[in-house]
Parts: C-alpha cells; structure tokens; sequence
C-alpha cells in the first residue's frame, strides 16, 4: 500500500495525521517481531489534532524505535542485524551515528539521541524516522528445536533423534572389497527468530552459509583403487554432489525424495577445492572443499502461519557414481576398495522479506 501521509514536505508543518502515520508503521515493525504494546517502554505516544509535540514526543519515537532495531535484519545481504549507527548510516550516509537535533538548514548542525525542552521540532524529526523504517523489512529466522538424524545402513533408512556423528550432516561411506555401504543425511525445522504477533505475509526467504569437509583438511571425498600396477592412472574426479533440500514440512524420509533442492555442492575439484600435493598417490583420489554460499533463495516454501519449515542435507545418490568407479577400476586391471563422500554444511544466517503496508 505505501505511506499516505508522510515524507513531510519541507516548508510544510508536520501535521498530527503523520505522526499517527509513523505510530502505526512503527507498531506494524513491533508486532512482526513479537514484541507486545507494553515492552521496552511501550508503543509512541499518540498525538491527537491540536495537540502540542513536545520534545518527550519525538524521544518517545526514537526510544520504541531504537528497540526495534537488533529485530531486523540489514538489507547488505550480510544477515547481520541492525545497530542503531548501523542503519543511521545506512539511511544518511557514512558518519552519521546519531538522529538531527538541529537541522543545518537552522544553523549548525547538532545530533543527539534525544531532544531538549524547548528545541523546534522540524520536518526532519519525523522525516528521519521513515526513513529508518523503510530499512526495516528483513526479519531473521533460526533453526528451532527437533533436527533429525537419518542413517541407512546396509538397508532401510532409519530416523534417529540423535547425533552418532558430529563431524558430518551428509554423507556416503562404503568398502567395495566387503560389499559394506552406508549413508546419513540431516533434517532440521526454521522458523521466526522473534515470533510474529498476528498474520505476517512473506516475500522471500534467503539463506548463506558454509560447506566443508569432514576432516581436519577438510577432506569430501576419498577414492581408492587397489591391486594396480605402477604407472596406473589416477581415478577419475567424477561429479558427485552434496545437497541442501527444502519442504514444506519434515520430509517424508531421510533422503528427502520429496523436497526442492535450495543449493548443491559438487564434490569435485573444479580448480579451487583440492589444494597442490594432496593426491600424490595414483591409487587414491582426495578432494577438499571449504566453501562459503549464498546469499541463496529458499524456493517452495508454505505461508508463514504454517512454518517452520525444514533444510534436508544429503548426499547425492551414489549408486551411479560408484558404478563409474567399479567399471574404472576393472578397465584397468584394478578393484575399488574404500569410497567415500561426506560434508559438514552449516548455516550462518537465514532471514524473511516481510511484505509491510508502511513501505517506500
């Protein structure tokens, strides 16, 4: 919908309906971060035609203001939340930490948190505040309570409310030699930070994060051919990816068959993961990955009233790929023993696009 009645226009005197204007855009921030009419000092005074504003007036702004601030999310896509100089700055350029007391176009400009009985109030007090407020549109969200562990081994896959292996959330580990294979894979539920009071409507979900390898050199994958003879060739750095999957609701099983895939890793060198000198020995293949994503959109997700919704994190199937690897071994006269794939994924920050009637 947008703002009816403010900017105030310079010249003009700010009239009692823009004040309530900018009361109801800054109860509208409170509620969409759980915050009640009654905390951290109360909602702004209301300011009723042919009333008086009084320097407490515009403090009181500023004060409820100030308190919303750490509830909202920067708009630099760090998913860092706001400071007040932070989002100052932001508003009016680099420097600024502090709102105007006096305005330059009044004499020498002044800035300070608050007004003093018997200072003017101006056009930029109010004008100041919208402009704050027009920042304030992401909120952040956080993984909520009941992560899942899925493992398969061998047979089904099964779902466990414990962690048996801290080091990884996604992985693929198998002995070709002994017919062994196993897999694990994670499932965890995100929702509102700050819980929204009443109805909220959600644009976008954005997500970053980090995805490395499991061990202390940040190993994600680990081919061996045995029974070689000198001179054979290296096995093949094949496609083999690790996936971040979304849905609705928890997925149905542990490899997420039923959910969208958000963001892939492949766990193959494509010139920047395996560093020089790691993969000296031709019987072994050895990749190492330690990559930082994102910002990325979290597609497919239901409406707000319905969250949380779940991350999945899993491997790629890898019957095709381990295939590959068996036929590659045989063509050159070896076997394939230990095969591995697996990945830490974590994720930094997550935040909402909120859809506000007060908005530029």
């Amino acid at each position: 919908m947008g703002w009816t009645k403010l900017p105030v226009s310079p010249g003009d005197e700010v009239k009692a309906e823009q004040i309530d204007e900018l009361r109801a855009a800054i109860i509208e921030r409170r509620r969409a971060v759980g915050m009640s009419s009654t905390s951290a000092g109360g909602d702004p005074p209301d300011v009723a035609a042919g009333d008086l504003c009084y320097a407490e007036t515009i403090n009181g702004y500023r004060g409820r203001m100030e308190g919303l601030f750490d509830h909202y999310v920067k708009t630099d896509g760090s998913g860092d939340v706001w400071s007040k100089s932070s989002i100052l700055q932001a508003a009016f350029g680099s420097g600024r930490t502090e709102w105007t007391r006096v305005p330059a176009r009044a004499g020498t400009p002044d800035y300070s948190a608050t007004l003093e009985p018997g200072d003017v109030i101006y056009t930029e007090h109010v004008n100041e505040m919208k402009a704050a407020l027009d920042l304030m549109y992401l909120v952040p969200l956080d993984e909520k309570s009941g992560r899942r562990y899925g493992s398969k081994d061998g047979g089904s896959w099964t779902w466990s409310d414990e962690d048996s292996d801290t080091s990884r959330t996604c992985g693929a580990v198998g002995n070709h030699q002994i017919g062994a294979a196993g897999e694990v894979a994670e499932s965890a539920p995100f929702d509102f930070k700050f819980d929204p009071i009443g109805v909220v409507s959600v644009l976008e979900v954005k997500a970053k994060g980090n995805l490395r390898g499991t061990n202390t050199d940040l190993r994600v994958k680990f081919i061996n051919f045995v029974n070689g003879d000198a001179g054979d060739p290296q096995p093949t750095d094949r496609t083999w990816k690790a996936q971040m999957r979304a849905s609705s609701g928890a997925p149905s099983d542990p490899r997420g068959t039923d959910t969208t895939v958000v963001f892939e890793d492949n766990l193959a060198d494509d010139g920047s993961h395996t560093s020089d000198g790691k993969n000296s020995d031709p019987s072994l293949l050895e990749v190492y990955v330690n990559d930082y994503w994102g910002p990325r959109v979290v597609p497919s997700l239901p409406e707000a009233a319905n969250w949380p919704f779940y991350l999945t994190f899993v491997m790629e199937e890898y019957t095709e790929v381990i295939n590959a690897y068996i036929g590659e071994a045989h063509s050159s006269g070896r076997d394939l023993q230990i095969w591995r794939g697996e990945a830490l994924f974590t994720i930094s920050r997550m935040w909402a696009k909120l859809d506000f009637q007060y908005k530029s």
